[in-house]
């Protein structure tokens, strides 16, 4: 994961941040539950994870692309 996470970062233009945004990210707990939080969160983003608790049966189970509203209540809940 170390290796993917540093390869995702190095994809990414090095002039640019994202520092100051806040990111909601439905992950649909599927297989990069741990990846695309933690890559966001170290270039620089404020994330908002949901979809992060993958059992191996529930992948989109009430999240993901099933359910995109998810992540417009999440931004809502939370203030912007």
């Amino acid at each position: 994961m170390g290796r993917y996470n540093v390869f995702l970062k190095n994809s990414f233009p090095r002039h640019l941040t994202l520092e100051g945004l806040k990111i909601v990210v439905d992950c649909g707990h599927g297989a990069a539950y741990k990846v695309v939080p933690e890559v966001l969160s170290e270039l620089g983003a404020e994330v908002l994870p949901i979809g992060v608790q993958p059992d191996g049966e529930n992948i989109n189970r009430r999240c993901g692309a099933a359910l995109s509203g998810n992540g417009a209540r999440s931004v809502a809940a939370r203030g912007r």
